[in-house]
């Protein structure tokens, strides 16, 4: 028994500190999404240039099925933070005129809300009420050049927590993806 208990220790102990340590060497995205020279220097060091038809977005139930990019990780190696909250996945789309849109997908809980006002301000289209209850449909901020979208991911399963962050200097237009689906 006394191995058992020393077996499942050193079995459960270890992978926290292990995603602490990732968490340390995690690159925080939070000045870097709202600089576009940082940005495309990300772009060029950590990232690919790809090309995804939306017929290709469906088929594989892709988080920004209706949106434009075109640059993704060109490997899962490194972690991003956002404000200190750990990022599931990061694209870009960048136009011709080198205008950016960030897509972060994250978890935010509840209480991470309270430190974007601290940091942005409330949002511009919500009532403060409605938005530290979290009853928004998306939240939207004007920084500098750059405007900010949060929504809900409404195609992961796990909805509660899980949004889409959307940081550009561009025309909305051009983010959404009007290709029609063959």
């Amino acid at each position: 028994m006394k191995y058992f208990l020393s077996f499942l220790i050193f079995i459960y102990l270890p992978r926290p500190a292990i995603a602490q340590d990732e968490k340390k060497n995690a690159m925080e995205l939070r000045s870097t999404v709202l600089d576009p020279m940082s940005l495309q220097k990300l772009l060029s060091e950590k990232f690919h240039a790809v090309k995804m038809t939306k017929s290709e977005k469906q088929r594989s139930n892709h988080p920004l099925l209706l949106l434009n990019f075109n640059w993704s990780l060109a490997d899962n190696k490194t972690a991003f933070t956002f404000f200190g909250l750990h990022v599931d996945s990061v694209y870009v789309f960048q136009n011709e005129k080198s205008q950016f849109c960030t897509f972060l997908i994250l978890r935010i809980p509840p209480r991470a809300f309270e430190h974007l006002a601290t940091e942005w301000g409330y949002p511009e289209n919500t009532a403060k009420e409605e938005y530290l209850s979290d009853s928004f449909d998306f939240l939207f901020w004007e920084k500098d050049q750059f405007q900010i979208f949060i929504n809900r991911h409404r195609l992961s399963r796990d909805t509660k927590d899980k949004y889409i962050v959307q940081i550009f200097n561009m025309h909305y237009r051009e983010i959404m993806d009007f290709e029609r689906i063959e």
